[in-house]
């Protein structure tokens, strides 16, 4: 499998449906209205990962009719880190994240939970030890008692054989052979960083860097990051172009990049982009690269984006 099949195929782990629809006035001001842009967990099923915008400092969050507890918040309010309960039977639940009572400080959306990933398979089983050696020999019987003395006469016959001496004793069992090499690993990721901002003003024509993150890796491995958010203030209707790469404004046709159309009336654009990078041992830096594209007659124009970026690792490299 490549690695542009494996991030389509690991992005598909979460689908999220049901974002509540944000008015115009609420982009363009970024009022207190809480917002749930999107809800992603982790492969291994351990971590759910919301991002929006004005979470507050200490929110609430369920799932279905079950609080989730032990969460934290960034400093911007734009994404929540919680862990997920144990055995969450697989299904569609009601992912809800409130800080007060009223209308404007709580938000829902839809969370579907796929099953757990597959184990990897045990190690071969190491050979046999090396055989003992065979026991020494019993030893012989005794001889048979000598007969009177006789009158000189014909031969005798020849006399019976003696009976079989005892068994020898059991030799000394041989060494035990070495244990066979650890079965290889299942493949799965495991969340190592994440990153959020409210940043941005790239050029038109040229890619620019929105968001970076940068990350020390305890071995060589893969690398799973995903980008997320939402831009303003690009002109409607045109088009704005994403990707992720280790340089800052790169553009590799080759990753898993994505466009997204600004509103007609609002001038907003959704977008999330994934893509696996090789990593070796120690530090790494990956970069969210944007640009707007298709704007004619909007040269000059510059537009924001809120965007965050997680980064999940296994040092299980693919095939």
């Amino acid at each position: 499998m490549s690695l542009r099949q494996f991030a389509c195929t690991l992005a598909m782990l979460v689908t999220v449906i049901g974002v509540e629809p944000a008015r115009a006035d609420v982009l363009r001001d970024r009022s207190s209205q809480l917002v749930i842009t999107t809800a992603i967990m982790s492969p291994d099923g351990t971590t759910l990962f919301i991002t929006g915008r004005n979470f507050g400092w200490a929110p609430y969050v369920s799932l279905g009719e079950q609080e989730l507890f032990g969460q934290t918040v960034n400093q911007g309010g734009t994404l929540i880190v919680v862990s997920m309960p144990p055995d969450v039977t697989p299904g569609t639940y009601q992912l809800h994240v409130w800080r007060g009572s009223g209308s404007s400080q709580q938000a829902s959306i839809a969370l579907t939970v796929l099953g757990a990933a597959l184990e990897g398979p045990a190690g071969p089983r190491g050979e046999p030890g090396v055989q003992g050696p065979e026991g020494p020999m019993g030893p012989q019987g005794e001889p048979g008692a000598k007969g009177d003395k006789g009158d000189k006469g014909d031969k005798g016959d020849k006399g019976d054989r003696g009976d079989q001496g005892p068994m020898g004793l059991q030799g000394v069992p041989g060494e035990r052979g070495e244990s066979g090499p650890a079965g290889r690993d299942g493949l799965g990721f495991k969340f190592v960083s994440g990153s959020g901002s409210w940043a941005g003003f790239p050029s038109v024509s040229t890619p620019g860097s929105l968001l970076s993150v940068t990350t020390n890796f305890p071995s060589a491995g893969m690398a799973y990051v995903l980008a997320t958010g939402s831009c303003f203030g690009a002109p409607g209707g045109s088009s704005l172009r994403f990707a992720l790469d280790t340089a800052e404004g790169g553009w590799d046709f080759s990753s898993e990049d994505t466009n997204a159309n600004a509103n007609e009336n609002t001038g907003e654009a959704s977008f999330h982009v994934a893509r696996v990078f090789a990593v070796a041992e120690g530090e790494a830096s990956f970069h969210l690269n944007t640009n707007l594209a298709y704007a004619p007659l909007f040269d000059t124009v510059t537009f924001k984006c809120d965007s965050n970026i997680v980064v999940f690792f296994s040092s299980t490299l693919l095939p």
